[in-house]
């Protein structure tokens, strides 16, 4: 049953799909590097452009020597300068090149396919360079294998027609199994009797049905992928994760498995990680927020004004630190999206200062998106609320329709924020160093001791400049 389900695959196609010449052209060139590790040859991939061909893709094999030492990538030529690829133009039909020739110190077989689509123009072509080295060792089973690539070829080619997958990308590591479409293993390398030994599967490989060896009604599938190409499961093998690519090929059918244990258990790893670590910083912000409103009960019972608008001001810092945690908590990385933070930073100030009777706008400009880590983010989110909150206090004392605007973009690898308001400006020959106020201060040091930055103020505007490598995490 399940055999006949895998074979079922190549029938069940619909070819009413249009798919157009550069997407086939990219769908078989993403399947050459399978291709190249499985011959193994030199590959190249040629677009059709006239009398022009330029080369958009290429694939060496990681287990046998390379013809070429330079990359033919966007290499454009006349095609009337390449014997073997001018003559499969004229036939359309797949054409011999060199048949043994010495080429960089190994015999070169050449064999040039045409691409055609749909209407049966041919839009470019597939060029494998292989070596006779490496033919020699299936001896007497060199006509199966002569005609499985052939056979892998012609499918990689045809079903590019109205397929947009291509086939997984295939490492030295990984096993192989061919059967026939009878089950029969015809071909399993030295991998596949090392995983099936492992796995505990001890019968002989070649010769048995496949359902004999694995039977797959015993085993979970946590994971499956169909397609007109290939059918992907992922199965749970005593406490193996073992992944199995069937590959379809006229009368063969190609399995190539992947033993995926040591992934998955890194992947629990680090999943674990992040809700631990998700967890904590979910804590930290109640914890702070536990802070604040102790904060907040203390404020009600002071009558000076002076005490209450430096605990208020704590309670901003606390909440600025809290907020970058809050967004740590939903990420799977540590790091945050600092636009978000900025904006949510800056309406909580807001909020927190309705008893000024007036009317405050935020206005915001952000180039993009910017991820940066978590330590940076707290950092900038302190600077932006002090300077929210002594705009706050000093700008509008006699303005009562009020605007912050703030605006970040990134410059020449730097990441500059600018933070405005329509206030009466600071006063001539403005020096931070020489104000005693703390909030100035906090700028001061945050600004040049951890974000390695540097600020300078104008009338209504400080500007702050910060190399975006000292912001960017090494994860993103």
């Amino acid at each position: 049953m399940f055999l006949d389900f895998i074979l079922s695959i190549k029938d069940n196609i619909n070819h009413n799909v249009y798919i157009t010449d550069d997407i086939i052209l990219r769908t078989i060139k993403n399947s050459i590097q399978f291709l190249s590790e499985f011959i193994p040859a030199d590959i190249h991939i040629y677009k059709i452009c006239g009398d022009l061909v330029t080369c958009i893709g290429e694939a060496k094999s990681s287990i046998y020597p390379s013809f070429y030492r330079r990359s033919h990538i966007d290499l454009t030529f006349n095609v009337s300068q390449n014997s073997i690829l001018k003559k499969t133009l004229d036939e359309k039909k797949n054409v011999k090149g060199y048949q043994g020739e010495i080429y960089n110190n190994f015999p070169l077989y050449q064999y040039s396919y045409p691409i055609l689509n749909s209407n049966s123009n041919i839009i470019g072509i597939l060029l494998i360079e292989r070596s006779i080295f490496e033919t020699k060792k299936w001896l007497l089973r060199k006509w199966f294998y002569d005609e499985l690539v052939e056979y892998l070829i012609s499918t990689i080619i045809k079903k590019g027609l109205y397929e947009i997958n291509y086939l997984p990308n295939f490492y030295p590591s990984d096993a192989i199994i061919i059967i026939n479409n009878e089950g029969i293993i015809n071909y399993s390398n030295n991998n596949a009797i090392n995983i099936f030994s492992h796995l505990g599967l001890e019968i002989p490989l070649e010769g048995n049905r496949i359902q004999t060896i694995i039977n797959f009604d015993k085993y979970n599938i946590i994971n499956q992928e169909v397609n007109h190409l290939f059918y992907k499961q992922e199965l749970i093998i005593g406490n193996n994760n073992i992944e199995i690519n069937y590959i379809i090929v006229e009368t063969y059918i190609i399995l190539l498995i992947k033993n995926l244990t040591e992934i998955r258990k890194k992947e629990k790893e680090i999943k674990v990680k992040s809700v631990i670590i998700n967890e904590i910083n979910h804590r930290v912000k109640n914890n702070l927020q536990s802070i604040t409103s102790l904060l907040r009960l203390q404020k009600r019972r002071i009558d000076n004004p002076e005490i209450k608008s430096i605990i208020n001001d704590i309670i901003n810092r606390i909440n600025s630190i809290s907020i970058v945690h809050e967004y740590l908590s939903y990420s799977d990385i540590d790091a945050v999206d600092i636009s978000e933070v900025i904006k949510k930073i800056a309406e909580e100030i807001i909020n927190s200062y309705s008893f000024l009777n007036k009317i405050i706008k935020l206005e915001f400009n952000f180039d993009d998106k910017l991820i940066i880590s978590s330590h940076k983010a707290v950092s900038i989110a302190l600077v932006v609320n002090e300077i929210i909150i002594n705009s706050l206090k000093h700008a509008f004392e006699d303005i009562n329709e009020c605007i912050i605007f703030i605006e970040f973009k990134i410059l020449n690898n730097k990441f500059i924020l600018n933070i405005t308001d329509n206030g009466k400006g600071f006063p001539e020959n403005f020096d931070i160093k020489k104000n005693s106020n703390l909030g100035w201060n906090i700028i001061d040091i945050i600004i040049k001791d951890d974000l390695k930055g540097e600020y300078s103020i104008y009338k209504n505007t400080i500007s702050i400049a910060i190399n975006l490598d000292d912001l960017v995490p090494n994860i993103i």
